[in-house]
Formats: C-alpha cells, sequence, structure tokens
C-alpha cells in the first residue's frame, strides 16, 4: 500500500494540483495517452492536407491542356421534370473551343432529351416519395449526361504553324424555352 502524501501547509492557489492529485496513476496515464493520441493524429491529419495541397498545385495546372493527350469533355445536365421540359422533346447542347486570339478550335453539338416516363409511373413515382419530396431530401428531376466530344486532343501546332493553345470553352442552349436546376 502506497502511503497518502501529507497534506500541505499552504493552500494551492490553483484547483488543478488537487485535482490532479486525487485521479488515479491510471487515469492519468489514460489522459496523458489520449491527448498524446488526439495531437498525433491532428497533425497527421494537417501533414495529409498539406501534401494533398502541396501535390495539387504542383502537378495539375489550372486551366492547361497537354498536348497530346486525349480528353473526354461531357456535360452533366440536372433537368426537373416539368411540363415545359417535357413538351420541348429534344433540345441540342453546343459547345465551341476557343484558342488564343479567339480562334476557334473545336466545335461540337449534340441532341439530348429527357428519358420518356408515363403518367402512370410519374404518378406512382411521385407517391412513393412523396415524403422525400415534401422535405427537400429529393426532387422531381433527371440527370442527363451529354458526351459532347468524346476524343478531343489538343494539337501542338495550330494554324498555319502558330502554337494556339486551349483558353477558353463556350456552351450554350440552341432552344429559348426549358427549364434547368441550380
Amino acid at each position: 500500500m502506497v502511503p497518502s502524501p501529507s497534506p500541505s501547509p499552504f493552500p494551492s492557489p490553483f484547483p488543478f494540483p488537487s485535482w490532479g492529485s486525487r485521479l488515479g496513476r491510471g487515469a492519468r496515464r489514460a489522459l496523458l495517452r489520449g491527448a498524446l493520441g488526439l495531437s498525433l493524429g491532428l497533425l497527421l491529419l494537417w501533414a495529409a492536407l498539406f501534401l494533398y495541397g502541396s501535390f495539387y498545385w504542383a502537378y495539375l495546372p489550372a486551366a492547361i491542356l497537354l498536348y497530346g493527350q486525349i480528353y473526354r469533355i461531357s456535360l452533366e445536365l440536372e433537368l426537373p421534370e416539368s411540363g415545359v421540359n417535357r413538351d420541348l422533346g429534344m433540345f441540342m447542347v453546343g459547345l465551341t473551343c476557343y484558342g488564343n486570339g479567339g480562334k476557334t478550335l473545336a466545335t461540337a453539338a449534340r441532341s439530348a432529351m429527357l428519358h420518356y416516363r408515363s403518367r402512370l409511373l410519374r404518378a406512382l413515382h411521385t407517391v412513393a416519395f412523396a415524403g422525400l419530396f415534401l422535405s427537400g431530401f429529393a426532387e422531381q428531376s433527371q440527370t442527363l449526361e451529354v458526351e459532347l466530344m468524346g476524343r478531343y486532343r489538343e494539337d501542338p501546332v495550330g494554324f498555319l504553324g502558330k502554337k494556339m493553345g486551349f483558353m477558353g470553352v463556350k456552351m450554350g442552349f440552341m432552344e429559348k424555352k426549358r427549364d434547368l436546376l441550380g
């Protein structure tokens, strides 16, 4: 049995030493291990975020396409299942890629349309997911992926032997009537 320490003749100005002496040896050890583990975890998280950011900025240049690399350019649309979009039927989505000086590098236009759902299927879907629709966790919409360019390759030697890097993109709809989400 370990003898208890004799009480000090002077009162402690801080409650921590008396609190610490009341804790058992195992509890203090567990508290220190927990604090050390938390500190180590936060240090590892910080290091991971720092290394990820460093790698991202060093190896992934912003808005520069590599010459000779083949790119797939697609557009993902989230369209509400509204009467306007159902009545619209097929619509056209256009893409124009611009280089230095506003020169057109490539153009593409593709058609798209909402997937057909009968009135009965729309009604059953609405009834089945009514709680989610009313609470805002779901929306009555469809997501379409339109592949605009399946094999776009940046040409190192552009128009008349001048270098023309990829500078920008312009996308648009060919129809005036449509509903979009977000």
